[in-house]
C-alpha cells in the first residue's frame, strides 16, 4: 500500500473532526518516509497500539 494524497480518508481524529487533507502537497521525503511507515505497518500490523489504547492512555494524562 502506498499513501495516496488524493484519498478521502479520515484516522483516528475521526472524533474530533479531524481528517487527512485532500489537497495537502507533499514533499518527496514525505512522502517516502509514509510509505516506509505504511510498509513496516503491513508488514507487522500486531506491533500497532489500537486508537482505543491511545485514547485512554491520553485520557488519563488530562
Amino acid at each position: 500500500m502506498t499513501w495516496n494524497p488524493n484519498q478521502n480518508e479520515t484516522h483516528g481524529g475521526e472524533e474530533a473532526g479531524e481528517t487527512c487533507p485532500t489537497d495537502a502537497p507533499l514533499t518527496e521525503s514525505q512522502r517516502v518516509e509514509l510509505d516506509r511507515r505504511i510498509a513496516e505497518m503491513d508488514a507487522d500490523p500486531a506491533a500497532g497500539i489500537p486508537w482505543e489504547v491511545v485514547k485512554a492512555e491520553l485520557r488519563k494524562r488530562s
